[in-house]
C-alpha cells in the first residue's frame, strides 16, 4: 500500500485532494476529488460521496492521505464507464 499525503482542493490545480462539503443533514465531511485524463473524453474530474470519499481518506495529525492503489483502482473503474458510455453512443450514432 503506498499512502501519499494529499491537499485541500484548490481551483485550477488537477491533483488528487480534497475539499469540505455539506451533506444533506448540513454537517460537513471531506469529499476527495480526482483527476485524470480519458483517452476519448478528455481530462475528467471526480468528486466522490460522502461514503467513498470516507473509505479513501486517511486522516493523521491534522493531514490527509490516500491509499493510491484505491484512487487507481477507482480511476481504472471509471474509465471502464466511460469507455461503455462511448461505445452505446457509437452504436447509436450507426
Amino acid at each position: 500500500m503506498s499512502k501519499v499525503k494529499i491537499n485541500q482542493y484548490e481551483l485550477g490545480v488537477k491533483k488528487t485532494s480534497y475539499l469540505i462539503d455539506i451533506d444533506e443533514n448540513k454537517n460537513p465531511f471531506y469529499r476527495v476529488c480526482i483527476f485524470f485524463n480519458h483517452s476519448v473524453t478528455g481530462d475528467e474530474e471526480m468528486h466522490l460521496n460522502k461514503n467513498d470519499s470516507a473509505k479513501m481518506l486517511i486522516q493523521e495529525n491534522n493531514e490527509f492521505f490516500i491509499n493510491t492503489e484505491d484512487v487507481d483502482a477507482r480511476i481504472e473503474q471509471e474509465k471502464e464507464i466511460l469507455n461503455q458510455i462511448q461505445a452505446l453512443e457509437n452504436d447509436w450514432l450507426l
